[in-house]
């Protein structure tokens, strides 16, 4: 498993085209992120880190409810075990305007803490 995640995150700057708004950069990005949690039990997304909160970030305004739902569901499996990780993200998020999509995504992130 460690294997595949050097290939999802690899230790180096995010590439340009990560940052493209298209359906299918998104859809990447979305299945990049399910695969740190559900092949690596959120250590990749700890040890890479910042990598990881970029993504996050990038996708944080995106119309696309999938994409909202699986940034939250991140945000909230986040929380769980590194709940300060979640928080630092979180935080980073509110030093600037929110969309009501952000909104919602920090929400469904925040469920199962009691908010």
């Amino acid at each position: 498993i460690r294997r595949f995640a050097d290939a999802v995150l690899p230790s180096q700057p995010m590439p340009k085209h990560l940052e493209n708004s298209s359906y299918q950069c998104r859809f990447l990005k979305e299945l990049t992120l399910r695969l740190i949690f559900e092949c690596t039990e959120l250590y990749v997304a700890i040890n890479e880190f910042e990598n990881y909160k970029i993504i996050l970030t990038n996708l944080r305004n995106d119309k696309s409810k999938f994409v909202q739902k699986s940034v939250g569901n991140n945000l909230n499996d986040l929380y769980k075990e590194f709940p300060e990780k979640a928080n630092e993200i979180i935080n980073e998020w509110k030093t600037e305007p929110l969309s009501k999509e952000t909104t919602w995504i920090i929400n469904h992130g925040l469920r199962s803490t009691g908010k």
